[in-house]
């Protein structure tokens, strides 16, 4: 209940990160985006003197009702991160909000990003490929996949479990 779903998608892609940290990969998203023709709006970094610049969107750090606004209402979030991401919580904001992520293959995100939510992708080409096929990902499916795996009752459920186990 924290993020807003939106069935209805606006035609920009989100980038939803540390902007100033090489490994997020900013300059990647704006590069896809731009091969891609679609508008990019950027949250987690600034750049106030020059917020808007060629259809990329500098919205600076945000948080609450603006940030979960831009979530729901994106054609899909960016994520092309250049290490191995340990989890990806804006990976999961998005989904949560029906919205699909196109991401990296690194670290956790392949246990993150499923055929239902996404797409995983190994080089910008194909990011730029995939940015066409989001229209092929339902955003109910996208946020029921995410609310089974990444809910907070279904993850005490899980860690639960492999106590029992252990």
């Amino acid at each position: 209940s924290d993020y807003r779903f939106e069935i209805h998608k606006s035609d920009y892609l989100l980038f939803l990160a540390k902007a100033s940290w090489k490994v997020k990969n900013v300059d990647g998203a704006i590069r896809i985006a731009r091969r891609a023709s679609v508008p990019l709006r950027i949250v987690g970094g600034s750049r106030w003197w020059l917020p808007h610049w060629r259809g990329i969107h500098w919205e600076g750090m945000l948080g609450g009702l603006r940030k979960q606004e831009l979530l729901a209402k994106s054609r899909g979030l960016l994520f092309p991160v250049l290490w191995h991401e340990p989890f990806g919580l804006a990976v999961v904001e998005a989904m949560l909000s029906g919205t699909p992520v196109l991401a990296s293959s690194w670290g956790s995100l392949p246990e993150l990003v499923s055929s239902e939510s996404g797409f995983l992708c190994q080089s910008e080409s194909d990011f730029v490929e995939k940015v066409a096929r989001l229209g092929e990902l339902n955003p109910g499916r996208c946020r029921d996949w995410a609310l089974s795996r990444f809910h907070y009752q279904q993850m005490a459920k899980g860690y639960l479990s492999y106590y029992e186990k252990i």
